[in-house]
Formats: C-alpha cells, sequence, structure tokens
C-alpha cells in the first residue's frame, strides 16, 4: 500500500466551500505563546490583480492543482481535456502569461499530472506522480531528459505536496520523497525515507532523513503524516502538518537542530481511522501546519497554520459550515535560528487562502477571493512584516 498519498480533502480546495460572505480585511496578533516574546507581526500593505486569459481558467476550477514560484513568475497546471495538459505561467517582469502543453504520452511525455520547479533561467524539473521520473523539460515544456529514479518502483515523488520545493547542486537533484509502505503498520514511520537525492549524470539514487521520534510508536493518517520541505541555505527544513517542531538537517540528512515554533490552536493529531472522511475531519478539527515558505528578501521563514478557533468538535461538513466563522489562517514568523519572533492570525472574513502564494522582494504574497466575480482574475493580497 502507499505510504501517504490519498488525501479525501487533497482534490478539494475547501476554502472557497466554507467561505461565505463577511467583508472587512481586520487581523489580529495572537495571544503570545508561554515563553515567547514576539517582535513581529504580518499585515496586509496591499493588493494585487492578475488578469487571466480566456484560455486560461481560475486553478480552483481545477482538482488538486500544483502550483510554483521562483524568482521570475508563478506557474500552475490545469488539465482541460484529456489527455492533454497545460503549463500557465505568469511572468513578474513582463506581466504576461504563457501556456505550454503537456502530454500524458507520446514522444513529449511526462506521464500525468505532478509537482514542478523551475531552476534557474532555462531548466524546470517535473515530477510526475505516476512513473517513478524525473522529467527535465526546457521553458516551452519540451522534454530535455528523463530519468527513472526508482527502478524497484518503490519510490515515488510525495504527489500530495502540491507546491514542491527541489534543489539542485550541479548534478544531483534532491526532491520530496514518499516509500509504498502500509499506513496500518507502526514500523512505516520509522523506516520510511522523506527526501530523495538523484545524480543525474551518474544515474545513482539515495534516500535520506526518516520520521522524527515524535512520530513512532503508533500509526497516522495520510493527512496527519502528510509533510514538505523547504531548501534554503545550504539545508533542509522540514515542516509536518501534525507537529509543532520545524526540523533542520544538513544535505546528508544529519539531524542539526529542532525548534519549537508552533501554536497551542493547533491541537494534537487524533487517532488514525481507516475512513478517510473521519481522518480529514479530524484534521480540520485539530489543526494542522500547512507549509513553511521561506523569505530569502528578509531571510525569515514564515510557517501557515490552519485551524478553526473554537472549543467545539468538527464532526462533520455541516459542523464545518456552521464554524466558518471561526476558520483562522495563522501566519508564524521564525528568524533564521528558527526561533519564533511573530504571530498574526488572519480570519475567514479577510478571505484569504493558503493554497496559492509567492514571495518576491516586494514581500509575501497569499491568494484571496475578492467580493466579486473571480474566475478571469488572480486576487493577491501583499503582506509585510512589521515590528510590534
Amino acid at each position: 500500500m502507499l505510504a501517504i498519498r490519498y488525501n479525501v480533502f487533497s482534490g478539494v480546495n475547501v476554502f472557497p466551500l466554507i467561505l461565505f460572505c463577511f467583508s472587512g480585511c481586520s487581523v489580529k496578533n495572537a495571544e503570545v505563546e508561554k515563553d515567547f516574546v514576539f517582535s513581529k507581526k504580518m499585515e496586509v500593505i496591499d493588493s494585487l490583480r492578475i488578469s487571466l486569459p480566456s484560455d486560461i481558467r481560475d486553478p480552483d476550477y481545477e482538482v488538486a492543482v500544483f502550483w510554483s514560484y521562483d524568482d521570475n513568475g508563478f506557474s500552475f497546471l490545469t488539465e482541460m481535456e484529456e489527455p492533454i495538459m497545460h503549463l500557465n505561467r505568469y511572468d513578474f517582469k513582463n506581466e504576461t502569461w504563457s501556456r505550454h502543453r503537456l502530454n500524458r504520452d507520446g514522444p513529449n511525455q511526462v506521464y500525468s499530472k505532478g509537482g514542478f520547479k523551475i531552476v534557474g533561467d532555462s531548466t524546470m524539473f517535473y515530477f510526475p506522480i505516476v512513473g517513478n521520473q524525473i522529467i527535465e523539460l526546457d521553458r516551452s515544456a519540451q522534454v530535455l531528459s528523463s530519468h527513472n529514479f526508482s527502478p524497484s518502483g518503490l519510490e515515488n515523488y510525495n504527489g500530495l505536496n502540491k507546491n514542491p520545493e527541489l534543489l539542485r547542486i550541479n548534478d544531483q537533484v534532491y526532491f520530496d520523497l514518499t516509500e509504498y509502505y502500509s499506513l496500518r503498520d507502526k514500523s512505516t514511520f520509522k523506516k520510511s525515507y522523506l527526501i530523495g537525492r538523484f545524480d543525474l549524470r551518474k544515474k545513482r539514487f539515495e534516500k535520506m532523513v526518516r520520521f522524527p521520534e515524535e512520530f513512532h510508536g503508533t500509526t497516522w493518517s495520510t493527512n496527519d503524516s502528510d509533510r514538505s520541505s523547504v531548501f534554503a541555505k545550504g539545508k533542509i527544513y522540514m515542516n509536518f502538518t501534525k507537529s509543532p517542531y520545524v526540523y533542520e538537517y544538513n544535505l546528508q540528512g544529519e539531524l542539526l537542530n529542532k525548534k519549537y515554533v508552533g501554536t497551542k490552536k493547533i491541537r494534537d493529531a487524533g487517532t488514525r481511522s481507516d475512513s478517510r472522511e473521519i481522518n480529514a475531519l479530524r484534521q480540520q478539527n485539530n489543526g494542522y501546519y500547512h507549509k513553511l515558505i521561506y523569505d530569502k528578501w528578509r531571510n525569515v521563514f514564515y510557517r501557515i497554520g490552519v485551524y478553526f478557533d473554537t472549543d467545539r468538535e468538527i464532526k462533520d461538513m455541516q459542523d464545518m459550515v456552521e464554524l466558518a466563522s471561526k476558520r483562522t489562517l495563522a501566519i508564524l514568523i521564525l528568524n533564521e535560528d528558527l526561533e519564533l519572533i511573530g504571530l498574526t492570525e488572519f480570519p475567514i472574513k479577510t478571505r484569504i487562502s493558503e493554497n496559492y502564494y509567492f514571495v518576491n522582494e516586494d514581500g509575501l504574497y497569499l491568494k484571496y477571493y475578492g467580493k466579486g466575480p473571480s474566475e478571469e482574475v488572480l486576487d493577491f493580497y501583499r503582506l509585510g512584516l512589521a515590528d510590534l
């Protein structure tokens, strides 16, 4: 069985489902956690509206959208008709869109939808969720090379990570990894590797970084064992959805640092169920750490937390709807030493989503849902750091 793969809500952007006609744009700084003295906060500075061309539709109309950004723009994958996919890209400097076809079969094959990341000015690495491949593409989405990094078929790219990071050093590529072990087996969370390293020239595949000890001795649902990496400053940083800690490793996979950077409003995981729907509801009920983002311009990390700020239990979708006004997005601010220096909450009336974002020299941009029709535009808030 697949170790960490399916999430009953992974194909659905939950946020629009529970977004009602709230207004305003107030934010608040969370109560200071014990032993922390905060010095920074996030504040909305302005907004950015990007028009969509007629042949590119809003990514919210897609299922399980893969999204990526770099210094020059952002991109996302759409599937408008089988077997064709399209890679849609917005260029920051020129303020223009481009669109390129991706094919599941044929001479320019990429096998399936998957995660991708542009590296440098001309190269993109693509990780199909089917096929155990690392595919190198040019900026026009033409295949340059394709590498099967797992001849045994036991490893694959972690397809739950819809906003992948990767690191390339010379011929070596580091990326998020998943292995095919049963979630019902406690040993899965001791033996599974989480990061892959593949040498493009030598065709050599290595694995590193296992689940931390806090995941050992029990079983975890797909939702609660999900994770993602950030490669920054020559190191690997791991964010786990149900851990209040962020872990720092060197490029050989050795643990360097472990820091508590959480909020008590995100509760411990519940007992794993064989029902994916129950597991997904428990994740919403308990909250989770959605993503870790590195801002190289300000040398800080943003950790995105999502939770319902209420003591009432979420048992079903009706509860989620009734408690929609309590849904909160929190940005935890970490300095370069992974010390928690701020936490700002954005209630649902700010209409900010955690799913689509990018960072550039101007700040952190998060997608929000405007009050008017949004099918033809993408709206972002620009957030900046401020002193308390």
